[in-house]
């Protein structure tokens, strides 16, 4: 009786154990043709990752490390490259990549978007979405609560965000071609939206210290704006309607 008792138990234990293990989920769509899609998740820590690729010849690349990962990549049209690369703990990756190529001959036209995501902090999250072609986004945050987002329809447009420190916020919206928009935040609770709307161009956010705020509208063709905030609670709008138009802002409170 004694070692049926013993036997009960340790069967017990080992169901428990079991119970506790936490698995990783990677779910993989593809319609197509040609298309490639590579995920590895280290550990048992509940990563979840989910590609769908819809056209033709568009590759994907998940990594995923650390604790409660998640990571989203819709690819439509052809020829779409996304890489997202996630360690620290409970980030969160949405990319969409969306094509606008009517071209029945498309290999001769390929769309070409390209995003790439690193995140390697805590709750940091990151939406990218691209329409058009030629487009390049890449965001870096290894900071707290951080958050980015890429909006991109046109064409040869490129947005680089980099995001360390806690609570920062960036929106980068661009629509048209050749439009440059760089952000890079650091310290807490920076903000910064740059909107660009036209050909060529090109914006410059630098934030450092704490409860900065900056905007940045450009309308129209070959606009210059940089801006760079390093203290506390410095607010800066730029609005730039027109062609040729040159703005530099340089704020420093404490």
């Amino acid at each position: 009786m004694k070692k049926v008792m013993l036997s009960a138990l340790a069967l017990m234990c080992g169901t428990m154990v079991f119970a506790q293990y936490n698995a990783n989920d990677s779910d993989i769509n593809q319609n197509g043709y040609y298309h490639t899609a590579t995920v590895s998740q280290v550990g048992t820590n509940i990563h979840t990752s989910v590609i769908n690729q819809d056209g033709f010849s568009s590759d994907a690349m998940v990594t995923q490390t650390g604790e409660w990962q998640n990571s989203n990549i819709d690819q439509q049209d052809e020829q779409q490259h996304a890489e997202v690369t996630q360690s620290g703990h409970g980030n969160d990756s949405q990319i969409t990549q969306v094509g606008d190529n009517d071209n029945f001959f498309w290999w001769l036209d390929p769309i070409n978007n390209e995003a790439y995501v690193t995140q390697s902090g805590r709750h940091d999250t990151s939406e990218i979405n691209q329409d058009g072609d030629d487009n390049k986004a890449t965001v870096t945050q290894s900071g707290f609560f951080d958050y980015s987002g890429v909006e991109q329809d046109g064409s040869n447009n490129e947005a680089t965000v980099s995001q360390s420190g806690r609570f920062n916020y960036s929106d980068v919206t661009q629509d048209g071609g050749y439009n440059d928009a760089t952000v890079t935040q650091s310290g807490f609770r920076q903000h910064s939206e740059v909107t660009q709307d036209g050909w060529r161009n090109d914006a410059t956010v630098l934030q450092s210290g704490g409860i900065n705020y900056s905007w940045v509208l450009q309308d129209g063709n070959d606009n210059m704006a940089n801006v760079t905030q390093s203290g506390y609670g410095d607010v800066s709008n730029v609005d730039q309607i027109g062609n040729n138009n040159a703005s530099t802002v340089t704020q420093s409170s404490f």
